[in-house]
Parts: C-alpha cells; structure tokens; sequence
C-alpha cells in the first residue's frame, strides 16, 4: 500500500471516480472483477467488502420520483462470489415520493451468490435541534487516524487483494495488530470510470465489522459472515471511516459483531454481522 498522508477532505454524498485503481470493470450488464476484489477466504472468491460495495452501488444508480436517500442496506452473501464476470440484477419492489425499496442481485449465470434489499427515505428539511438525547452519555468521534496498520503488523497469513483497495490506520501507537477500532479509506473506485457516492463506501466498510476486532485472534480463528445490516443515519463527510467493533462468539461456533461508524464529524451509522466461526486451518 502506498504511504498514507493526512486525512484527506471528501464530499459529503460523493467522491470523484478513480481512474485507477478500481474494483470493478462494467461490461453491458457483466461486472469484472479486478484483482482488488479477493476475498480472505478462498483464492478464487472475492472479498464481502467488494460485493457489498458493488451492490450498493448498483442501488444508488436507481432513480427516485422525490429525493430520497438510502437509509438500510441488508446484504445477504448467499456464496463465495467467484473471482469471474458476474451479473447485476436491480429490481424497485416498492416505489413512492416518501419511500422506496431496491432489491439488487449479484449472479453467476442463473446462481444468485450475494443480494440486497435497500430502503430509501424522503429527505426533508427540518429536523430537530439537539441530534442526540441529552439524557445519554455523549457520542465521541474516534480521534484521526493514527499508525499504519496491517502492513507492519506481524502476522502469519497473506493480506487479501481487498486491502490493497483500502488504506487502513489505528487510532493510537500503542493499539494492537487487530483493535477495536480501525480508520479505513477505500481508495479505489467501485465500478471504473464512475463516481463511488459515499454511502457506497460506507456500506463497504461495513463488511469488515465482522472480522476487524476477533479477540480471538485472527490467527487461530476466522468468522465468515453470511449477511451484513447496515442502518444509516446520515451520509458521511469524509473518507475516513472508524469502525467501532464489539464481538461475540456464542458456544456453537456462532458469531456476532455489532459495529460503531464514524466518519470524522462523528457517528454516521451501525452495523451488524452473523458470522460461522471455525478453527484456522
């Protein structure tokens, strides 16, 4: 990965589309993958963060009879999604001036390895003064991005082509390998050529909620996610997103993660993950 400078200022809803690198080449309906889209788990599938990304894309491509804005994403990774062409299928399950639902699936031939269904609101224009109840502990953003993270950390196993995508930091030197808390800027467009809308990134970074705090240790142990719920309160300002993880491992090998997101005015949404937690072979 290349080396990180400060955090650099994002538009609110969307970034500029990067000419290189990128996650996805468009062909008619078929999306290619390039090489950034390889997943932890198998050589041959791609990463969870890249089908996310490329489904929530293919939802905020969807016009709207009023202005509305995606406030859920629920994904569903159904299969490894292979490292081949695969197809894009958007279907409006619910259309109207206040609310809309998007359902999105991604295909290998008839085979559908990854689907989402999205709900988007009205925007409306007055909200009420005080953000947060008052009654509760105030929400604190994350502190900037800190020390470089992965690529000097000491580990036993091979990064996955989904991080060369990604620029990734601690929030303090002293954090370990796999914290609680991680700054990631995805730094490669979705779909080549196109502009990625920051809630794209977004739900993005939501698939590492799943594995980015296994107190376990990552080593010994990994927690494949089957679906990723993400719940958006507001459109991030920048590129920089903290992902705030909890996990728990339930006796049968089950596992869950509840994660915090911040981006860096502070809390931008949270997310959740069911994952199949199994030894490290």
């Amino acid at each position: 990965m290349p080396t990180i400078g400060p955090p650099v200022p994002w538009g609110a809803v969307t970034a500029e589309p990067a000419a290189d690198p990128f996650l996805y080449r468009r062909e008619g309906e078929r999306f290619i993958p390039s090489p950034l889209t390889g997943g932890p788990w198998d050589p041959g599938a791609q990463a969870g963060s890249a089908t996310t990304a490329l489904l929530a894309w293919a939802v905020e491509q969807v016009p709207t009879l009023a202005p509305l804005r995606t406030v859920r994403y629920t994904f569903d990774l159904l299969r490894p999604a292979p490292m081949r062409a695969l197809a894009v299928r958007t279907e409006v399950v619910r259309e109207g001036k206040r609310i809309q639902v998007v359902e999105t699936g991604l295909y290998d031939g008839d085979v559908c390895v990854a689907c989402c269904r999205a709900l988007r609101m009205r925007r409306g224009s007055a909200a009420p003064a005080v953000a947060e109840d008052p009654a509760l502990p105030p929400v604190l953003a994350p502190p900037p991005p800190g020390e470089l993270k992965w690529q000097e950390a000491e580990r036993s196993f091979e990064l996955p082509g989904i991080m060369g995508a990604y620029e990734a930091r601690t929030t303090v030197a002293s954090d370990p390998a796999w914290p609680t808390t991680t700054w990631l800027r995805l730094h490669a467009g979705v779909v080549e050529g196109t502009a990625t809308p920051g809630v794209v990134s977004l739900a993005a970074a939501a698939d590492f909620v799943s594995n980015s705090a296994n107190h376990a240790g990552p080593e010994s142990w990994t927690m494949i996610n089957a679906d990723v719920s993400v719940d958006v309160v507001r459109e991030p300002s920048s590129a920089w997103l903290a992902v705030e993880v909890r996990t728990s491992f339930a006796p049968d090998g089950i596992g869950h993660s509840v994660g915090r997101i911040h981006d860096e005015s502070g809390f931008v949404a949270t997310a959740m993950t069911m994952g199949l937690v199994e030894p490290r072979s």
